[in-house]
């Protein structure tokens, strides 16, 4: 016999709990009906695409946020200029009206991009839940007869595993697994017209043999090793070298491009969306010390001075 579990008061809504959510709506509420008539008024032969619409929003409301991730906004016409500029590049690379692109990229400003980007080309963007591993995620692609692959860096390691599994038929496949800094780098490149790229800032060396410690962070290089209060946690190589980077220069402000140099060894040009996506699985892998890693808007990360 189960029995049912009765539900804690922590568990049920209030009024006061909705609140905030149906101010946010009634805010909000005048564009809502502007947009439903927009949509309830489209004709069978009405041209108009998501492509058009941010044409439009970038002369309209050239300089109004479009975006906000994190510490980074976008205008909508800062927004609708990276699209265009992955455009040319894929257009550059065959990328034609009608393709099928599996887009495997976690959820972060370049893949609506990449959705808005392909909405202009007449392409598809099949896009596949990021959080998908192994046979599933192997599953997923093969359901799904894509001409071009967009993977993202952080996915890269489990696109690589499943690969060997995926029906990549010579005759019916492009595989274009790209990383996000080599995407920018060949947009760039393309825009340039074969101008070549700049030396980036390679940083200080970094000391390994050390143990460094700041609150209950403690970081073993000589023995590859992260703890929290003790307990170990599992940190990628990138990872590891990444906090390792920042821990040996404690309360220094740091760019994302010198992290890139001694880190990632990458240029100044290449995009550093990186350091981003990997300080954020960083700080999520090491919870409540999390702070340690401090966000300098504008600038860059700060290691939390013990």
């Amino acid at each position: 016999m189960t029995t049912q579990a009765t539900p804690g008061k922590g568990d049920i809504l209030g009024f006061s709990d909705l609140l905030p959510g149906l101010l946010s709506v009634s805010v909000r509420l005048p564009s809502i009906i502007r947009n439903m008539r927009e949509l309830l008024g489209f004709e069978a032969d009405a041209k108009l695409s998501m492509g058009s619409v941010l044409e439009r929003n970038a002369e309209i409301f050239a300089d109004k946020t479009a975006l906000l991730y994190e510490d980074e906004r976008y205008s909508h016409a800062e927004f609708n200029t990276h699209i265009n500029r992955y455009a040319h590049y894929f257009i550059s690379e065959g990328f034609q009206k009608g393709d099928v692109v599996i887009v495997l990229v976690d959820n972060r400003p370049e893949l609506l991009m990449l959705i808005g980007t392909f909405s202009k080309l007449g392409a598809v963007s099949s896009l596949i839940n990021p959080s998908q591993r192994g046979e599933v995620l192997e599953h997923s692609i093969n359901l799904t007869r894509g001409r071009h692959f967009i993977v993202g860096e952080e996915l890269l390691e489990a696109f690589e595993e499943i690969k060997p599994g995926l029906n990549l038929g010579a005759d019916d496949y492009v595989t274009k697994p790209f990383s996000p800094r080599e995407l920018i780098a060949r947009v760039r490149a393309v825009l340039r017209r074969g101008r070549p790229l700049n030396s980036g800032d390679i940083g200080d060396a970094v000391d390994t043999g050390q143990v460094v410690r700041s609150g209950e962070v403690e970081i073993d290089s000589l023995r590859h090793r992260v703890t929290v209060s003790g307990a170990e946690v599992a940190l990628t190589s990138t990872e590891f070298k990444l906090l390792e980077y920042l821990a040996q220069r404690p309360g220094e402000a740091i760019t994302r491009q010198q992290i890139l140099g001694g880190v990632f060894g990458y240029n100044s040009d290449v995009y550093d969306r990186t350091v981003d996506t990997h300080i954020k699985t960083l700080r999520k892998k090491l919870g409540d010390a999390k702070d340690c890693i401090e966000t300098l808007r504008g600038v860059g990360y700060r290691f939390r001075e013990a």
